[in-house]
């Protein structure tokens, strides 16, 4: 199992419930979605846009400022792909607050 990493003070979640952390060469977005915290790579793995500008919406995906893909922060899958068409995943990572302090398992993959 890998050890819980501390990626900053949970009083970093700004006013819109996301916040950039990197830690371990890991560019991550963590995001509070519905009382949830998810953590996310930061780069669209379409275009490498950064993923924490994005914009939330109600039903639980970041879309990408660059050319508006949609990922499930659950999961890290794009929303909306053909049937049978190999849809692009951003990697997402097991996230919790402890103590006050954002912890991410890097070895974990909710993909």
């Amino acid at each position: 199992m890998t050890d819980w990493v501390d990626a900053g003070d949970a009083s970093r979640l700004d006013a819109a419930g996301r916040t950039l952390v990197r830690i371990q060469g890991h560019q991550i977005v963590v995001f509070r979605s519905a009382d949830t915290l998810h953590a996310i790579d930061d780069s669209c793995p379409h275009s490498g846009a950064s993923l924490c500008t994005g914009r939330l919406d109600d039903s639980g995906h970041v879309k990408c400022p660059a050319h508006g893909l949609r990922f499930r922060l659950s999961d890290g899958r794009m929303a909306g792909s053909p049937k049978g068409a190999a849809a692009l995943t951003a990697r997402v990572y097991p996230v919790r607050v402890s103590d006050g302090v954002i912890q991410i398992q890097l070895g974990g993959d909710g993909g």
